[in-house]
């Protein structure tokens, strides 16, 4: 199953987030997954990201799916009104245009949205 989950959230502020990667995860077991990073949700793709200890490291997650071969992209229009580029995020981040989330959700059996 094509599954594409659309993620609006920073990564820190909403109390949800480690349940939301946590799902995410199981998706990757058995299904193709594609992460879409939109409006806010774009912060999660900084490279400067630096959660204190005691914290829900969100780019360790990401680092996770990435090797479960999920494409995780991020918007770039989204991105430069928020100071986020494929300058300043991981690698494992791929700069993306809502173009291609249109098609992405074309082509998705399921659309989740977070």
């Amino acid at each position: 199953m094509n599954i594409l989950v659309i993620l609006t959230v920073p990564p820190y502020g909403t109390a949800f987030f480690k349940e939301v990667s946590e799902l995410c995860l199981e998706f990757a077991k058995s299904n193709e997954l594609t992460i879409f990073l939109y409006r806010d949700g774009v912060y999660n793709a900084l490279a400067s990201l630096s959660p204190a200890s005691d914290e829900f490291d969100t780019i360790k997650q990401f680092r996770m799916l990435h090797e479960k071969n999920v494409k995780i992209l991020f918007c770039e229009t989204s991105g430069l009104r928020r100071g986020v580029n494929s300058t300043n995020t991981e690698p494992i981040f791929v700069c993306s245009t809502l173009g291609e989330l249109s098609h992405l959700t074309l082509e998705a059996d399921k659309v989740i949205s977070f």
